[in-house]
């Protein structure tokens, strides 16, 4: 029986197509399916795109190899880690236990003062737009719900959050996800053009480009911008003595991820303490205390608006209130924590994706940011450099 040729199986171009929407459709499944695990992967990735481009400058002027770059950025982050672990983290630990087992009595002083405010604050009506409000009822529903939240508060003084074998696993599958993906990116970088036919390689990369500048300097500005006013709110208190000014700062650098909302939560927590602390400086009443934490945080946010942002992030993220507001809800709502940090970049790319796709079904030139740069992302996103 005379043998034939092999010939290699090709796949039509509706073959094609079903492949890569099954292919596609599979992979959304599975990432729903094992959404529950996918936080340590989520926050890898983010960490080896935020520093890749540090490392790429050391293998540069230092002229290591990627795994010793790789190694020396664990060793001096381990240096960091400990200095925290003997300097930093008792000392917070030691505040947000306080912190925690004082909230009871915080918010109950608070709830004293909104009654004693009762008295004569809230006597007479209130008139908005046209509607009159009880302030009583007002007033009642207010201590209320600071009553159940005493209550709430009291009986769980430090509530469990999460199993810490739990947290510990995810902390090592981090730590090496991390370790892994740091030292594969510039073969990935590298690799993405190949996944691009070549007939619209230009055109995506540049549409590529624009979106990792615009992601990759907001959230490398952020990061910065976060400890900025950790550190400038945390000295501001410790200036004015208010307790627990480590632990708040804290607290208020990591709300800066949260726009309008986040500002204005971190200067409430920092006011009631100061509303409430048993010792006051410079012989200040409890309400001379607030009003001067008021104003440094007025100062503060004031500095970062018109000094730090402007020159440190610039107008980076292009975007309507509304649709930042949208986007943190539907990041909080979709992946927590996880999704208020990367809910405000994740809606500027898919601006800029939206705005390219609007182009080209009316069939208008690119945006100004994607056009300018088609050639020399393509250069660079070839020869394994950092669009």
């Amino acid at each position: 029986m005379e043998s034939q040729a092999s010939q290699p199986l090709r796949f039509s171009r509706q073959a094609k197509t079903i492949t890569l929407l099954v292919g596609l459709a599979a992979t959304v499944w599975l990432l729903a399916r094992v959404q529950s695990i996918l936080g340590p992967f989520v926050w890898a990735l983010i960490t080896a795109y935020v520093v890749s481009p540090l490392l790429d400058w050391v293998e540069v002027h230092l002229r290591l190899r990627r795994i010793w770059a790789v190694l020396l950025f664990y060793l001096a982050g381990l240096g960091v880690v400990i200095w925290a672990m003997t300097a930093l983290v008792p000392l917070a630990i030691d505040q947000a236990e306080g912190l925690a087992a004082a909230t009871p009595r915080i918010l109950g002083a608070l709830l004293d003062r909104l009654a004693a405010a009762n008295q004569y604050l809230l006597a007479q009506e209130i008139h908005l737009y046209g509607l009159t409000l009880d302030p009583q009822v007002l007033a009642n529903e207010v201590m209320r719900n600071l009553q159940n939240l005493v209550a709430y508060l009291t009986s769980h003084a430090i509530p469990a959050v999460f199993n810490v074998l739990e947290a510990v696993g995810q902390v090592i599958l981090y730590l090496i996800s991390t370790f892994y993906l740091l030292r594969a990116w510039p073969s990935m970088r590298a690799g993405l053009p190949r996944l691009i036919p070549p007939a619209y390689r230009q055109e995506l990369l540049s549409l590529a480009g624009a979106i990792d500048r615009v992601v990759g300097a907001y959230i490398r500005g952020q990061l910065l911008l976060i400890g900025i006013m950790a550190v400038a709110i945390f000295i501001a208190l410790s200036i004015l003595q208010v307790q627990y000014a480590l632990i708040v700062a804290l607290i208020s650098g990591v709300l800066e991820v949260v726009p309008f909302f986040g500002p204005l939560v971190a200067g409430g927590v920092a006011v009631s303490i100061a509303l409430v602390q048993p010792n006051t400086p410079f012989g200040w009443s409890n309400l001379t205390l607030a009003l001067a934490v008021v104003v440094a945080y007025t100062v503060l946010r004031q500095v970062e608006d018109q000094l730090v942002v402007p020159n440190l992030v610039g107008p980076i993220v292009d975007l309507h209130p509304l649709l930042v507001l949208f986007a943190l809800f539907a990041g909080g709502r979709l992946a927590g924590f996880t999704g208020l940090v990367v809910a405000v970049p994740t809606a500027s790319a898919l601006k800029i994706i939206v705005r390219y796709l609007y182009a080209k079904i009316w069939d208008e030139p690119p945006a100004a940011e994607m056009a300018p740069t088609v050639a020399s992302t393509n250069t660079r996103a070839t020869s394994g450099e950092q669009p």
